[in-house]
């Protein structure tokens, strides 16, 4: 679906506005963030994979980075090393969530079948040398199905949290749990965190085409 032909009247109904969308070429974007009409966010940099974003709550600023991993082990890695470049660009508390596509070992699988060993090692590699935090999910332990019955049937967790440090420094609370799915493969995710000021929750969906939306909302 292109985002031109998202309802506007529908954002205007919930209060929310869009914010960006990914770049992909000549294909359709993928990710897109939207966010209520009273918070402003400040669009760090975006690619193909994904979006990062800066946000300013009662004058505390977070940084947030949206992903849709590729299914390309070799494109992965090129998102590992963006989101590697994006932490060490910034001194903010730093939350990344979406579909990474991967999983941290054969615990995160439901499967007959066997996950390539390099691309889980390569992941809790990248995680651990960046210092990086997997929020426990509460809720589905696999957020991901092939929807195929019987033997063929896939379950993973392709879907999460990570942070930093700092993230956990600052805030008081943080949340991760999964929602109700309907239509899409995937189960949305759901971030929340708080501190003294204000709460923030951020929510990643998956259309029922397969198409991620990030939306972002701050109470204080």
């Amino acid at each position: 679906m292109n985002i031109s032909k998202f309802s506007k009247l529908w954002l205007n109904i919930l209060g929310m506005k869009i914010c960006c969308v990914n770049n992909r070429g000549s294909l359709l974007s993928n990710l897109w963030c939207f966010c209520s009409k009273s918070i402003n966010l400040v669009l760090v940099n975006v690619d193909d994979q994904q979006i990062n974003l800066k946000i300013v709550v009662n004058g505390k600023s977070f940084c947030l980075t949206g992903v849709y991993a590729s299914n390309c082990q070799l494109k992965r890695k090129e998102l590992w090393e963006n989101l590697k470049n994006i932490q060490h660009s910034t001194n903010l508390p730093w939350c990344c969530l979406g579909e990474f596509n991967t999983i941290l070992g054969v615990h995160e699988q439901r499967s007959r079948y066997r996950v390539s060993s390099s691309t889980m090692t390569y992941f809790q590699e990248w995680s651990e040398a960046n210092n990086l935090i997997h929020i426990h999910t509460r809720g589905a332990t696999y957020t991901w199905t092939n929807r195929r019955r019987g033997r063929f049937n896939i379950q993973r967790r392709l879907d999460r949290a990570i942070c930093n440090k700092k993230w956990f420094a600052v805030c008081n609370l943080v949340t991760v749990s999964t929602l109700t799915k309907l239509r899409s493969d995937h189960f949305p995710i759901l971030v929340e965190f708080k501190n003294d000021d204000c709460t923030f929750v951020s929510q990643f969906k998956l259309k029922s085409d397969h198409f991620p939306i990030l939306t972002l909302t701050v109470s204080t």
